[in-house]
């Protein structure tokens, strides 16, 4: 779903480098006194606290030398560099408290904003989400500002915008390949479509508004609008992702097909790591040319995985698709295999590949299709809040059914605002 952008710097506020070191100190308890290397601990925390960092490493080192190599020892370690902005050696600290179990919201905070700092916003992510399972109060409050950060830093692979503006065209024509003629009839179409949607996280939810207004203009008399409005809710809960999504949609069609056609539609989605499972329900409700009025329903079920690195992702999915319509000839049942690429082609440009295949078999008759569909995009940033971007899809449907044999060559280009 989309998701808007917005500037953090309250990760940094509460607990980063360069800020009082107490925020950071004084829940941790200390040892007693006659453990080796206490005095040396002691010292370092004061002058941690004052600043001087420097001479505060040295102490810690020297109670860690001495025998007070405990997870408090070992974190302060962790700490201290970080402050040095020494990032590597912080992060060997911050992983041996993590081996040890004890800090774990904090280890997995200051992982997280190591991360940040070294331009890994996928790693900065996980760790951001990890240190939210334990978290509470302030350290709650800067991971979710953190693992906001580190998604607006990954443009390609989790960006949105605002509102978006297309233009295309359509090339769509249908063959019938035992007749000399090449096609039976062109189905080509310009069209536009307009989108804007809306972001608002509160607390460990997000709320997503939508609406999408498209028109197309075939060659010939036909013509076609319909517009949609959709909303959601997605809430983060222990690693799971739950995401409810409704959608209400209207189709307007002149000369042939159905002259109205409305789709409510409801789908839940639950997500954890790199796994999605989702469900779509779609009520129809249409008047045929005659007036018809027909209604039923669709069922939509799957999953899907993603694996994302620093500048690309790949991901793929499955799906199993009834149609129950009081039409038997377009109630098919349809299987889908899906797989995608992302990747970052510099700090402004990305490119996303798309495959899919479609075994589609209806009810009535004798009618299977097997439809096949690739796609391409580019896009590419204009500034801080605009991007441009083109596209290319290839649509090829082989069908028992000569007639439905078709192919289709949609070329889109559009632009995207959003913050």
């Amino acid at each position: 779903m989309p998701r808007l952008l917005y500037p953090c710097a309250l990760a940094l506020t509460l607990l980063g480098p360069g800020l009082p070191a107490t925020v950071a100190a004084t829940d941790l308890p200390t040892d007693s006194a006659t453990q080796p290397g206490e005095a040396d601990f002691v010292a370092g925390l004061q002058s941690y606290r004052a600043g001087q960092y420097n001479a505060a490493l040295d102490a810690f080192n020297r109670a860690f030398s001495a025998g007070r190599s405990d997870a408090e020892t070992t974190y302060y370690l962790g700490l201290t560099h970080l402050q040095l902005r020494q990032f590597d050696e912080a992060r060997g600290y911050f992983e041996l408290v993590v081996a040890s179990g004890q800090n774990l919201d904090k280890a997995h905070f200051y992982l997280g904003q190591i991360a940040l700092e070294q331009d890994k916003p996928a790693e900065a992510a996980e760790w951001f989400r990890r240190s939210l399972e334990t978290a509470t109060g302030g350290v709650a409050q800067a991971a979710r500002a953190g693992l906001q950060q580190a998604e607006q830093r990954r443009p390609s692979l989790s960006g949105s915008r605002f509102a978006e503006f297309n233009l295309g065209y359509d090339s769509d024509v249908v063959f019938l390949p035992d007749s000399a003629i090449p096609f039976v009839f062109d189905q080509s179409a310009a069209f536009v479509n307009v989108y804007a949607g809306g972001f608002e996280a509160i607390g460990n939810s997000d709320y997503v508004f939508d609406i999408v207004l498209n028109a197309t203009e075939y060659d010939g008399l036909s013509q076609g609008q319909n517009v949609g409005f959709g909303g959601g809710l997605s809430h983060e809960y222990q690693r799971w992702n739950w995401d409810f999504g409704w959608r209400l949609g209207s189709n307007f069609t002149f000369f042939g097909g159905e002259p109205y056609q409305g789709s409510p539609q409801l789908s839940l989605k639950a997500g954890r790591n790199d796994w999605t499972l989702f469900y779509d329900y779609n009520y129809y409700a249409a008047l045929d040319s005659l007036f018809d009025f027909l209604d039923g329903s669709r069922h939509r079920a799957g999953f899907s995985r993603t694996y994302e690195a620093e500048t690309w992702a790949i991901g793929a999915g499955y799906a199993y698709e009834i149609n129950d319509l009081e039409s038997p000839e377009a109630s098919p049942r349809r299987i889908s295999f899906t797989t995608g690429f992302n990747m970052v082609l510099d700090s402004n440009s990305t490119l996303s590949l798309n495959l899919g295949y479609q075994d589609i078999d209806y009810e009535a008759g004798p009618r299977v299709d097997e439809r096949l569909q690739a796609s391409l995009e580019v896009e590419r940033r204009l500034g801080s809040n605009l991007d441009i971007h083109a596209a290319f899809t290839r649509v090829d449907n082989n069908s028992t059914v000569n007639s439905q044999d078709y192919e289709r060559n949609i070329v889109t280009l559009g632009l995207g605002w959003g913050f």
